[in-house]
């Protein structure tokens, strides 16, 4: 059980709620626009707070203190390419079948507290919609169009293309 505020905008919801409909399922974050799909995303997390970074292509990641660099200096990163601020809050939220799993309430029983634990690095390539959502059209059935298209006209493109992870570092203090 997590409360969380994202970008200071005073509204506080629960991270725990996961149900299918939530517009803040699993605690994605406040959606945000990228110039490119392209580009250098960062994200610092600290006890109580996360912060997601974006950087255009065009941009030196590389220079003294950038997220690339040899040294990266987030307090030097400034608020141009912050693009999402969570703040991890204490919680006086009680599970509930209405708004919660049941294994969200199991894990979380008499917790109040903000603790993540064996977490796990996941690259999500979205080939059916948009991140943490099932968007691939505006149909009633997005996501069997999707399945539909990645067997028959789709397969082709999709087989082609690529991601380039150029770097991952993963520090843990």
């Amino acid at each position: 059980m997590c409360d969380a505020e994202w970008n200071s905008d005073g509204e506080i919801i629960n991270c725990a709620n996961a149900k299918a409909g939530d517009p803040n399922a699993g605690c994605s974050g406040k959606p945000y626009s990228v110039a490119s799909v392209e580009g250098t995303f960062a994200c610092i997390w600290e006890k109580n707070t996360i912060r997601f970074y974006y950087w255009t292509p065009e941009e030196d990641v590389r220079q003294e203190g950038g997220p690339l660099s040899e040294n990266p200096q987030p307090d030097q990163w400034g608020d141009a390419n912050l693009k999402n601020t969570v703040r991890l809050l204490e919680t006086d939220t009680e599970c509930d079948s209405e708004a919660h799993q049941e294994w969200q309430c199991h894990n979380c029983a008499g917790s109040t507290s903000c603790t993540f634990a064996n977490m796990k690095m996941i690259f999500n390539i979205t080939l059916c919609g948009k991140w943490a959502g099932a968007q691939f059209d505006d149909s009633g059935q997005p996501l069997q169009n999707c399945q539909t298209y990645i067997w028959g006209e789709g397969r082709d493109k999709i087989h082609e293309q690529f991601i380039k992870i150029e770097y991952v570092a993963v520090s843990g203090i």
